[in-house]
Parts: structure tokens; sequence; C-alpha cells
């Protein structure tokens, strides 16, 4: 924050109705996000194209990001083993 309280153009700062001030995020937040942005570029962007195949396979449109289709898949599986595909 600088002297008139705002955040440097560019910072990671987090608001929301149960937080009391915006305050910056964590290293391990930005590392994170760079960590996905890394593995959706990764292998020609391998990756990504089969996060676009499973939002299509769901059915939901292009206004759903590919981050958010991520999102959710990690949330669903929370930590049960990958099974190999079978298509």
């Amino acid at each position: 924050m600088d002297e008139a309280g705002q955040a440097p153009r560019g910072a990671c700062t987090r608001t929301g109705a149960r937080a009391r001030a915006s305050r910056p995020c964590s290293a391990s937040w930005s590392t994170t996000w760079a960590a996905l942005a890394a593995a959706l570029r990764a292998d020609n962007g391998t990756f990504y194209d089969q996060l676009v195949h499973f939002r299509r396979k769901a059915g939901i449109g292009e206004d759903i990001g590919i981050p958010r289709v991520f999102d959710v898949a990690a949330w669903m599986r929370q930590g049960r083993p990958v099974e190999a595909s079978t298509n």
C-alpha cells in the first residue's frame, strides 16, 4: 500500500463480505496462480485443451473461464486419487 492507502498497480488484494479490510495476498497465492498459468501453457496447451473438453462435456458455455473450470474440477476431486481416462 502506498501513503494514500492504495495498493500498487497489479498488486494482489482480497476483499469480500467477510473481510474487514483489504489485505495483500500471500506469496503462495500468487505462486499458485503462476503455476496454474504455466501448466495451462505447457505441452502446447494440452491441459488447457482438456479443460476446454470438460467444459464442453459439462454443457456450459464459453462465458465460464478455464480457471473456473479448473477450480470446480479440483474442488469436486477433493483429494481423490486420479483415475485413468478411457476417452
